[in-house]
């Protein structure tokens, strides 16, 4: 979970350095960013540009690891659960 609000915060960052202003949450974020880094291409240098490429690459690969780690929680969980009430 800290290394996707990480990697939001330095996304966020980044733009706001081309006064450009995204929105707090994760889903808001999710829906605007793609359209925001299109509709603000002109301001951004061809490194910016690179960077978030490769930041908009590393958080599907954050999302599935949460994801992941999520389902095995609640295996857990249940296990767990099912021996305490038994």
């Amino acid at each position: 979970m800290k290394a996707r609000t990480v990697l939001i915060n330095k996304m966020r960052g980044l733009l706001s350095e081309y006064r450009t202003v995204l929105p707090q949450g994760v889903t808001k974020l999710r829906n605007g960013l793609l359209a925001t880094l299109e509709q603000e291409q002109g301001k951004l240098t061809a490194l910016s540009r690179e960077i978030f490429r490769q930041l908009c690459e590393e958080w599907p690969a954050l999302e599935d690891r949460l994801a992941h780690y999520n389902e095995k929680l609640e295996a857990i969980f249940k296990r767990i659960w099912s021996v305490n009430v038994s």
